[in-house]
C-alpha cells in the first residue's frame, strides 16, 4: 500500500474499521511483511459462520486489544493469527 507511513491515527482507524467490516462479511487474502522480513499471504476471515465454536473459559484473562494489529482466523492454518496493519502490502477479496 502506498504512502501509509504518512497516515494519521484517524486514517489508520478508518482503514482498520473498513478491513474489519470486510473480514466480517467475506474471505480476504491479506499480503503482509512478517517481522522477519518474509512476505506472507494469509487467507483469513472474521465471518461468523466460518469461525470455530468458541468455548468460554471464565478463568482465562482476556488479551489486550491493540489498535495497530488485527486478529483474524487463518483458514489455511485453521487457527487464529494476527498481523500488523502497517505491514499490509495488498488486500484481495471477491464480491459474490
Amino acid at each position: 500500500m502506498d504512502n501509509t507511513e504518512n497516515w494519521s491515527d484517524k486514517e489508520w482507524k478508518t482503514f482498520a474499521k473498513w478491513l474489519r467490516g470486510l473480514l466480517d462479511t467475506t474471505v480476504v487474502n491479506v499480503t503482509f511483511i512478517k517481522k522477519d522480513g518474509a512476505t506472507r499471504i494469509m487467507k483469513c476471515t472474521l465471518k461468523p459462520e466460518l469461525l470455530p465454536e468458541v468455548v468460554l473459559n471464565e478463568e482465562k484473562i482476556p488479551r489486550r486489544q491493540s489498535s495497530s494489529t488485527m486478529a483474524v482466523y487463518d483458514l489455511d492454518a485453521d487457527g487464529w493469527r494476527s498481523f500488523t496493519l502497517a505491514s499490509i502490502t495488498s488486500i484481495e477479496f471477491s464480491i459474490k
